[in-house]
């Protein structure tokens, strides 16, 4: 009994923490505040007073940043619309990577089955035209060719396209 008591009531504590809080904040931020609580209540105990910030993440073994981001982040969630206005320049490149390579796909259908092939192993597994040459049963210089055919059929395709978007 004595050990069951307080492995339920942990395990209780824990599920609550996980899973009953609208925004779920991640365990070892949870974690990190219960840590400075804990030892700003120790230390209040030693000195006879509220101890400050510095002392209480001293003794939590934590820096001054941490302590205040631990104790404040639970309690002032930041809003999502906060976010929504900082732009990511690495997100901006990838969508529009994401973009163009679904504008691409969508032009390969000008292509027929081998240059298609000879494209997509030129582009999306990134071998050398003598490795797509002994793929496809022909030499380099003729795989040359064959990618240089396809890149300017792509092109064309790809141009009428945008100019009819345009």
């Amino acid at each position: 009994m004595a050990y069951a008591v307080p492995t339920i009531d942990g395990e209780l504590r824990k599920h609550l923490r996980d899973r009953a809080a609208t925004i779920r904040i991640p365990r070892r931020e949870q974690d990190s505040a219960v840590r400075i609580r804990r030892a700003a209540a120790a230390v209040s105990q030693r000195l006879g007073r509220e101890p400050s910030i510095a002392e209480a993440a001293a003794a939590a073994g934590m820096g001054v940043g941490e302590a205040h981001r631990a104790l404040e982040l639970p309690r002032n969630p930041t809003p999502l619309t906060e976010f929504e206005e900082q732009r990511s320049s690495a997100a901006d490149e990838a969508i529009d990577a994401c973009e163009l390579r679904a504008v691409v796909r969508a032009g390969l259908h000008c292509l027929d089955a081998r240059e298609r092939v000879a494209i997509m192993l030129r582009f999306e597994e990134d071998l050398a035209q003598a490795e797509i040459g002994r793929r496809l049963g022909i030499s380099q210089s003729q795989a040359s060719r064959l990618l240089a055919t396809a890149l300017a059929k792509l092109r064309r395709e790809l141009a009428t396209e945008w100019n009819q978007a345009a």
